[in-house]
């Protein structure tokens, strides 16, 4: 077995997204257009943070598993989302295009009280 085959690879990101609208914001509900809707009882600021580890299986097949913690700067105080919420599973992913595009799906389990049961991640991405 070549020591291609088993390479790991261990990817972590962390992603802040800013919304427009604050759950501060007094507006009444003719004030608000359909466009804030999505915005409206957020909190602005989103903290995601995801750590994987996945092991090359076949030539562009990996498997491996995955946490993600969602809302985490709630993670003290609870705030418009209601807390902080984490998950982990495991995940199959196929690289294609010498590994410029990436495809990854799969289950994972709540682990926080706050945290649905069970949901599915399928995802594809592509370097450029």
């Amino acid at each position: 077995m070549s020591s291609k085959a088993l390479a790991l690879a261990l990817a972590a990101s962390c992603v802040v997204r800013l919304s427009s609208a604050r759950a501060d914001d007094a507006a009444s509900p003719d004030q608000i257009s359909p466009s804030d809707d999505a915005a409206a009882g957020r909190d602005p600021l989103d903290v995601m943070a995801e750590l994987g580890a996945s092991l090359r299986v076949v030539a562009a097949f990996r498997l491996g598993v995955e946490y993600v913690g969602q809302d985490l700067e709630e993670s003290f105080t609870p705030g418009a989302e209601g807390g902080a919420r984490h998950f982990v599973g495991p995940i199959a992913s196929c690289q294609l295009f010498d590994e410029r595009m990436s495809i990854v799906a799969g289950p994972a389990i709540g682990l926080s009280s706050l945290s649905p049961t069970f949901v599915g991640r399928l995802a594809l991405s592509y370097g450029f």
